[in-house]
């Protein structure tokens, strides 16, 4: 079921295609890692890097309104991975996918650019370089000229009627709370 599943999927994992999903492609997509952890016995999880680990499946999973389920996956993933790099990685993935998930919704043609901008030393930036990018037309790729050189501090950004709030990881203990007129920074 993994490569049939995988087989459907992938035509539409690339910058750009022309071909047409299935009636059923929306249930496919929400079917191949369910698949693959259930493949993936010995804890072994380098097929996540079709999936998973892959910027243009999540993008196609944010875009037909999986990304819920997609937080559910990574967990499952973490669980069963057998070795902690595979964890991290996912882990990565995961922040990855809850910081832009909304971005990527409403800019998908942007997805590979947003993953691109990440730290150079991280997992989402390694694993969308060995992807092909989209191809450069006037004003895009964007270039970030202060990418940060480590992982983005920040748990969560919940931008709601004009109020963003944001938290970083414990370790860090900061939240904050900002609107057009005024910020609120706990520590």
């Amino acid at each position: 079921m993994r490569d049939f599943f995988l087989s459907i999927v992938q035509p539409q994992l690339c910058p750009s295609t022309e071909e047409k999903t299935p009636d059923y492609y929306d249930h496919v997509l929400n079917q191949v890692v369910y698949h693959q952890l259930k493949a993936a016995k010995d804890g072994t999880l380098d097929c996540l890097k079709d999936t998973l680990r892959n910027i243009y499946f999540v993008k196609e999973r944010i875009v037909h309104g999986q990304e819920h389920t997609m937080n559910e996956e990574y967990v499952d993933a973490m669980e069963s991975a057998s070795n902690p790099k595979d964890v991290a990685k996912l882990k990565a993935w995961a922040k990855f996918v809850q910081l832009y998930s909304q971005n990527i919704r409403q800019f998908p043609e942007l997805a590979y650019n947003m993953a691109s901008t990440q730290a150079p030393s991280g997992a989402v930036y390694k694993d969308t370089m060995r992807l092909a990018a989209p191809a450069g037309h006037d004003g895009y790729p964007l270039r970030w000229r202060n990418i940060p050189l480590s992982d983005d501090p920040m748990a969560i950004k919940i931008p709601v009627k004009g109020v963003d709030c944001c938290a970083s990881t414990p370790k860090n203990d900061v939240i904050c709370i900002a609107s057009e007129e005024f910020a609120v920074y706990t520590t």
